[in-house]
């Protein structure tokens, strides 16, 4: 049997001798979802892929074929705030510390006597990351499920979350800036200020959009790629078992609000009113937080689903209503469907106005989005030829990204180099 030394990582023992790609997921479906394909092509090609999860989304990392290690600490994926106060985004900022400096401390005990090639590492802990990295001299590679940032275009900038709620006075805040400093000092970092508290720009940065429609995409390097959403080869439901269109020949809208925020059920009545006596087909998921006696009788043309893959519809849909997640826009556009995007929160805005810019499909702010203007968006949506001419255009650009196999070529090309030194 091998013996596992605690020594520096180029001398660690290795359980065998192929590639070890370690992956810290954060448990949000907005982010593992889109990551989950990479680690699927990354194990087929004979890769021994250790993922770091949530309880969240332990069941379909470890349908890729990955190892599955839980971080037995808490990682919050609630909603994001919708109208911070001073004292909710001061404690989400030091929880959001909390957390994932007791996650780094969890996947740096776990991987000691074996450490991976290369480590991949949602946005959300690029601290933790970060640090692992730089203490075992081995390359990071950042996922983000939305916009990347450089000094052309800041995400921060363009969502101004709270830039004026922010107190650092607060005691809540005090505390993220003490915690920071004594996690920097213990992990070899710099103590002044946020200096290493945010991603460098030198790490490598798997984007899950095309660069077409990342803001400014064009003044991105090499350091960033843009392999488009990385969708699964394959549904992952028996034929028998998926949806399938009425066969009564109308259009259909498909209807989601997500996995996250979609306790609205005034959101999913509106819908039916919308539609209620018109020629279309609906189809509205609703999630697990309401039951359908809370949106109300049907009429013959709505069906409600708790939950049903959107790939399953899109495959058939006129125009797509969702509140404007990444992951939802993205599988819109690989199917060429129109989009209505009803945002509540300041990324999903981010996320919607850039599908306008583009002339994608139309934004509609949650605020205004009764009976009347959801069935006049929709309308107009689908009665649109020329967005219908880029779509087909901006399908091209998703189909050129790469998706899932140029992300595992960029992983295992880093795998592959010569390890720098350890910090």
């Amino acid at each position: 049997m091998t013996e596992r030394r605690s020594e520096p990582a180029s001398a660690t023992a290795r359980p065998d001798d192929r590639r070890h790609v370690a992956c810290l997921l954060y448990p949000a479906y907005g982010h593992t979802l889109p990551a989950l394909e990479v680690v699927a092509e990354l194990v087929r090609r004979g890769n021994r892929v250790t993922c770091f999860v949530g309880d969240l989304v332990a069941d379909s990392v470890a349908a890729t074929g990955a190892e599955v290690v839980p971080y037995g600490v808490g990682l919050s994926a609630a909603p994001p705030l919708v109208d911070p106060t001073v004292d909710e985004m001061a404690e989400a900022s030091l929880r959001l510390v909390v957390e994932t400096s007791a996650a780094c401390d969890a996947v740096a005990e776990r991987l000691a006597d074996d450490v991976p090639d290369v480590l991949v590492c949602d946005i959300v802990l690029h601290l933790c990351g970060g640090v692992l990295a730089r203490g075992w001299g081995r390359p990071m590679v950042r996922l983000l499920p939305t916009f990347a940032s450089n000094e052309h275009f800041s995400l921060q900038e363009r969502l101004s979350v709270g830039a004026d709620q922010i107190d650092f006075a607060h005691p809540a805040m005090r505390e993220v800036e003490n915690r920071l400093t004594s996690f920097r000092a213990a992990h070899g970092l710099s103590t002044d200020g946020q200096k290493d508290f945010f991603p460098g720009d030198t790490e490598l940065s798997l984007v899950f959009i095309p660069r077409r429609f990342q803001c400014r995409g064009e003044t991105f390097g090499a350091d960033h790629a843009f392999v488009g959403p990385c969708v699964p080869q394959a549904s992952p439901r028996p034929p028998e078992t998926r949806w399938r269109p009425p066969g009564d020949g109308l259009p259909i809208v498909l209807i989601s609000l997500g996995t996250v925020d979609n306790d609205r059920p005034e959101f999913f009545r509106a819908c039916v009113a919308a539609f209620e006596g018109l020629p279309w087909h609906v189809v509205m998921t609703i999630g697990d937080k309401i039951g359908v006696a809370e949106v109300g009788p049907l009429p013959p043309n709505v069906e409600v689903r708790s939950w049903i893959p959107q790939a399953e519809v899109l495959a058939h849909a006129a125009v797509f209503v969702c509140p404007g997640g990444m992951g939802s826009i993205m599988g819109s556009l690989a199917f060429e469907v129109p989009l209505v995007v009803v945002p509540r929160h300041p990324e999903q805005y981010a996320n919607a106005e850039r599908v306008a810019e583009l002339g994608l499909g139309l934004l509609l702010p949650a605020a205004e989005a009764t009976g009347e203007t959801l069935r006049g968006a929709v309308l107009a949506a689908a009665e649109d030829t020329s967005t219908r001419d880029r779509l087909r255009e901006m399908r091209g650009e998703l189909e050129r990204a790469g998706g899932a196999r140029a992300a595992a070529d960029r992983v295992e090309a880093l795998a592959a180099a010569s390890v720098v030194e350890p910090a």
